[in-house]
């Protein structure tokens, strides 16, 4: 269990990582504005739109991305659970490209 706590804990951080440095480095291109997610992810985050990601902005995300994880509501994330998160996300991702791609046929 701790390592998956763990492990839960480097991939917020990362996500995390790649949307402030993302938004920083961002272009004005793209979908996103700000390469692949960051602008995003980073608005996201950034609940006050201070353009500032607090501790207990992260934090709420954090727990708020564990909760989506946590299907059962026991408070611990089972690696099946991680699994069918990832999969849940995967699918939506897929129907937000179909539904750009018929927009723009």
């Amino acid at each position: 269990m701790k390592k998956l706590l763990t492990l839960t804990a480097i991939l917020l951080t990362a996500n995390f990582a790649m949307a402030t440095e993302e938004g920083r480095q961002h272009d004005g291109k793209g979908p996103h504005h700000g390469g692949r997610h960051g602008g995003m992810m980073f608005k996201k985050i950034d609940t006050n739109n201070d353009n500032i990601i607090s501790k207990e902005e992260h934090n709420a995300f954090s727990d708020k991305m564990f909760q989506k994880m946590d299907s059962n509501n026991d408070g611990q994330v089972t690696k099946e659970e991680g699994k069918a998160a990832r999969e849940k996300m995967k699918q939506k991702w897929k129907e937000r490209r179909e539904h750009r791609r018929e927009k723009t046929e």
